[in-house]
């Protein structure tokens, strides 16, 4: 969204800016609640603007997240100082295509990961930057992430950063099976409750994908496939009810679980 900032009108652009301040204090006020060894959150790429950036880190936390592809980074330099003068800070612009003074930290099959640490001028720190490319067949895909933590390992700002779409996940189950957008309420305690109620039923869908799940097997929760096997058995139970066939007897059937989990998807 802050792409857009300065294709919008002043107003639009202020409006724009306040919101990212409004996210920033939203996070500071929560942030009492988190364990003290939460020292990293990790957001999306509209958070890398300055107030946010300067916004987290003035409350103690270190913020990671994405940078355009075509960001300003600057090289810290690292030569000999002149004698006399300002000492030298910037060794010119940095392209991660070129991965110039990039150390290359590991390569997990079809994916490696570079860092190095430089200059921001827009959060105006230094940062460090990781660079994961993932090739698959004739493709490769690149980001540019970064951490306000320069100390902080690379393979762990990746594994953070990768951990915030979990989140998406659950919003996008939210708002696809328990209706979580279609609230029309205008009082203050019936949005919270609807949400509440939205996420408790989510859980409860989670829980019971996790209890059939095979425990020797990887699992992904999946609400659909949840629903998918509750419509089945929904609809053995009535065709048994007015067919007056005994539904014990189908259930405990061996085929009985196959015909349950007939449309289940993986995720």
């Amino acid at each position: 969204m802050l792409r857009r900032i300065a294709a919008l009108s002043p107003k639009a652009a202020a409006a724009t800016t306040d919101l990212a301040v409004l996210y920033v204090g939203h996070f500071i006020q929560d942030a009492l609640c988190l364990p003290p060894s939460v020292r990293h959150p990790a957001a999306d790429g509209y958070y890398a603007e300055n107030k946010s950036a300067d916004g987290v880190t003035g409350a103690g936390y270190h913020l990671i997240s994405e940078l355009r592809s075509d960001a300003d980074l600057r090289r810290l330099y690292i030569g000999k100082q002149k004698e006399r003068g300002r000492p030298r800070m910037y060794d010119g612009k940095v392209c991660p295509n070129d991965r110039v003074r990039f150390v290359s930290v590991s390569e997990t099959g079809n994916v490696s990961l570079h860092t190095a640490v430089v200059n921001s001028p827009s959060p105006k720190r230094n940062i460090r930057v990781v660079y994961p490319v993932r090739r698959q067949g004739g493709k490769v895909s690149a980001a540019l992430l970064f951490s306000a933590d320069i100390h902080l390992p690379a393979t762990d700002i990746c594994r953070f950063y990768k951990s915030r779409f979990q989140p998406e996940f659950l919003f996008r189950d939210a708002k696809q099976f328990t209706g979580l957008p279609d609230c029309q309420a205008r009082c203050g305690i019936s949005p919270d409750f609807r949400f509440n109620a939205c996420m408790t039923a989510l859980n409860l869908m989670n829980r019971e994908s996790r209890r059939i799940a095979p425990s020797e097997e990887p699992h992904v929760c999946s609400v659909a496939s949840v629903k998918i096997r509750n419509f089945n058995e929904y609809l053995i139970k009535k065709i048994c009810n007015m067919s007056d066939i005994d539904f014990s007897l189908i259930k405990t059937a061996d085929v009985y679980q196959q015909i349950i989990n007939l449309g289940a998807v993986a995720a």
